[in-house]
């Protein structure tokens, strides 16, 4: 393009069509020949570069040539404030995640994000990296919060600016919150139950007993509804196909007494949180491993269902099974056996 003034005055005037943003008309803010074509190649490049967005801030005024200039020969384009970057980061961010084709629990998700970086309306767009830096520091115990807040703001960045932009790239080169190692889940053995019970006491030692010796979840045990049978323990668990079951009655149970919340806070003030509800179904999965059952009984047991061809073959109760693994079960836990009379006890919710 030949430099030239508009009326003979002031700076040289770029005057550029490009297909994806049309006309460019503005003042190149200088009236150095030399100058201005390095100008005039520049546009030239961002057209090349698909930097479509600057040549049209450019274009409307929000950005002067000789400014981008500054950040090209820098090759710090990626850096540049446009004016996306300077729009509100709140309104920006809650006209987002209305617009995003996503789940109900995936949006809910997001506002959670948007509330917990406590936005207070005067940060723009490329202030996203000091906020999310703000926020791990008052997220050091939930580092988990962190990093969906961290995946938020990457997918705001990539949808907004892209993935080339450096605002989305400083944000992906952030460090997740390292989460704190999952202590290791409670190995109980048959004895380890029996003094836990002593010391939970009778009615919440009952109900740990109960769901030790027959697998049942919490749900299972309060709510689905369970029945004692002479041989077998009818558990109607609706979890999922399968898990509506029979478990081999091989030691006593208990229908609750207590609520399951009555029993976690039992349960937590005995062992300090260390021990879970649900150890106790894990307990009985080990136990009848270590009690030599067959691994299809067992998975029937827990309500595992079919997994493999072999179990396929193999699912199903056998004729005298119950009883036999109900054998196995006492000889490995040192129980004694059962007596004939029977007392029908069906979980519900207290």
């Amino acid at each position: 393009m030949t430099p030239h003034r508009s009326h003979g005055r002031g700076s040289f005037v770029i005057d550029r069509v490009f297909d994806a943003v049309g006309r460019i008309r503005r003042a190149s803010g200088t009236s150095s020949p030399r100058t201005f074509r390095e100008l005039d190649a520049m546009l030239t490049a961002l057209n090349s570069q698909g930097r479509h967005d600057l040549l049209v801030e450019i274009r409307d005024g929000n950005l002067k040539a000789s400014y981008v200039y500054t950040w090209f020969r820098q090759n710090a384009l990626d850096r540049i404030p446009t004016g996306k970057t300077i729009a509100p980061l709140e309104a920006s961010f809650k006209a987002w995640r209305t617009a995003l084709q996503c789940s109900d629990d995936h949006a809910k998700n997001i506002g959670t994000t948007q509330r917990a970086l406590q936005l207070t309306g005067r940060e723009i767009i490329a202030d996203l990296p000091a906020v999310l830096e703000r926020y791990r520091s008052r997220a050091a115990l939930h580092p988990h919060a962190f990093n969906h807040a961290r995946s938020h703001a990457m997918a705001f960045l990539r949808d907004q600016l892209g993935q080339h932009h450096d605002l989305w790239k400083q944000v992906s080169a952030m460090r997740p919150a390292k989460r704190p190692p999952k202590p290791a889940r409670a190995q109980l053995s048959p004895d380890q139950v029996r003094r836990l019970v002593v010391q939970l006491g009778e009615e919440a030692g009952e109900v740990a007993w109960t769901m030790a010796v027959t697998g049942m979840g919490p749900k299972e045990y309060w709510e689905d509804g369970w029945e004692e049978r002479p041989d077998r323990i009818h558990v109607g668990g609706v979890k999922r196909l399968g898990r509506t079951r029979n478990v081999p009655r091989w030691s006593t149970v208990t229908q609750p007494t207590i609520s399951l919340m009555t029993f976690r806070r039992r349960l937590k003030a005995a062992t300090g949180g260390a021990i879970s509800p649900y150890a106790f179904r894990r307990a009985f999965s080990r136990w009848m491993a270590e009690a030599g059952i067959i691994k299809a009984n067992r998975d029937a047991y827990m309500g595992h269902g079919v997994r493999t061809m072999d179990a396929l073959y193999t699912f199903g109760e056998l004729p005298g099974q119950l009883e036999a693994d109900a054998v196995k079960l006492r000889a490995y836990a040192n129980e004694p056996a059962l007596t004939p009379s029977l007392k029908v006890a069906v979980g519900g919710t207290r």
